[in-house]
């Protein structure tokens, strides 16, 4: 018996010692080095539902690699199920950040609707996807559903700006996803410092490796979906010049997925992007986001301004 417990102690002690760093991080990073205040902008806008859905710059080929090209349809899949749970766990203190997901939640139906008109709906190979998701996040449990909201929330800039660094793959991107990644990338820090408030340490373990095991699904499930209902995609030598484009981007994509998962929202180091509203080009954020910007109104997507609110974030 006493054997048992020592190997038992023996085998627990280093979780145990992982753990115990976790939440001492995690309460350093809340309460003490909680970083300087800086005032952060949300936008509401309404925007033009025929423009967003001419998908392609004029002269520009429709499909650069068919695997990215599903990867955007999986996205399209799924993204409303994080923008409803970003509505459901955050208060009334950012009503404009609901109704800027809440749009978004509207824009991914519009966009079904739309691909309906055509003789393939691409977004029904992804059904199965948004059940899974939609279970997770809105239905098993509120602490698992938020700690999942803040993984994906926390890692939302990864699948925006790295696919947009492969400039060749961009004809495969969509509007619709250009446009959530353009939102997602300017209140992503107040999501993430609101559904901080109602984080839970247990939770936030048990649900990192199955955010991991989420993306992991979605980056490498899209060539599988592809290939499983277009199997003669196999004979085409473009498919394989894809292959060699796609997996190198989607095993950069996991990695720092879940880096900015386990820095961001497991340990709360606050979603640091200094110079955010500067001169572009001074860094990721910031040029990713004039990018997607400059990008949707060279397709033609339009907008108008609704109301701007203006928050106080720390970092």
């Amino acid at each position: 018996m006493l054997d048992y417990i020592l190997t038992l102690c023996y085998t627990l002690t280093p979780w145990c010692l992982v753990v115990g760093a976790i939440a001492v991080i995690r309460y350093l990073n809340r309460h003490i080095f909680i970083g300087e205040p800086h005032e952060h902008k949300i936008t509401l806008r309404k925007i033009d539902m025929d423009s967003l859905h001419s998908y392609y710059t004029k002269g520009e080929p429709k499909v650069r690699n068919v695997f990215i090209q599903e990867w955007s349809d999986g996205f399209n899949g799924f993204a409303h199920v994080v923008d409803y749970g970003v509505m459901k766990y955050t208060d009334e203190s950012v009503k404009i950040l609901q109704e800027q997901e809440y749009q978004h939640a509207k824009f991914r139906l519009a966009h079904l609707k739309y691909m309906k008109k055509d003789k393939e709906d691409r977004n029904l190979r992804w059904v199965w996807f948004w059940f899974l998701a939609d279970a997770l996040l809105l239905r098993v449990s509120r602490p698992l559903g938020i700690s999942l909201t803040g993984y994906v929330e926390a890692s939302s800039f990864t699948f925006v700006h790295y696919p947009l660094l492969a400039r060749w793959l961009f004809p495969s991107f969509d509007n619709l996803l250009i446009y959530h990644g353009f939102e997602e990338i300017e209140h992503a820090q107040v999501t993430l410092q609101r559904l901080k408030l109602h984080q839970s340490l247990v939770w936030d373990i048990i649900a990192f490796p199955i955010a991991c095991f989420f993306y992991f699904m979605w980056y490498f499930g899209a060539p599988i979906v592809c290939v499983v209902t277009k199997p003669w995609i196999l004979f085409q030598a473009r498919t394989y010049m894809n292959f060699i484009e796609y997996f190198p981007l989607m095993i950069l994509l996991q990695i720092v997925a879940c880096w900015d998962m386990a820095v961001f929202w497991l340990l709360n180091f606050p979603l640091d992007h200094e110079g955010f509203h500067q001169i572009p080009g001074k860094n990721g954020q910031e040029s990713t986001y004039m990018f997607c910007k400059e990008m949707l109104q060279k397709r033609g997507v339009t907008w108008d301004i609704v109301r701007s609110e203006t928050f106080t974030i720390f970092y």
